[in-house]
């Protein structure tokens, strides 16, 4: 957003279904969106065409995703009743942990 003139300077495209949370990482050089498509999408807000990431391991829709305070891990939870953290310094990630409702 440009509060200059008062309208979006950028626009991230990729989620097929209502956009459900966007936050910025620690450096403020990705954002994290999660999406009622099932998806969590980590950006470099440089190139707002392509993903960096697509994480689509839940099976219901996410409700929250964000980055760790240090940027080395992100979390996702959903309507799936998991939370999955995910080491994104892992090349190639996503390799996750799967936390799951007992």
């Amino acid at each position: 957003w440009d509060i200059r003139v008062g309208e979006a300077s950028t626009t991230f495209r990729w989620h097929r279904a209502t956009v459900w949370k966007a936050s910025f990482g620690p450096t403020a050089q990705r954002i994290l969106t999660c999406s009622h498509d099932m998806t969590a999408i980590v950006w470099d807000v440089r190139v707002p065409t392509r993903p960096v990431h697509v994480l689509a391991d839940h099976t219901g829709i996410l409700w929250d995703a964000l980055f760790s305070p240090d940027g080395r891990f992100l979390l996702t939870c959903s309507e799936d009743k998991t939370a999955r953290l995910y080491n994104i310094e892992v090349d190639g990630w996503p390799r996750c942990q799967v936390l799951e409702e007992d």
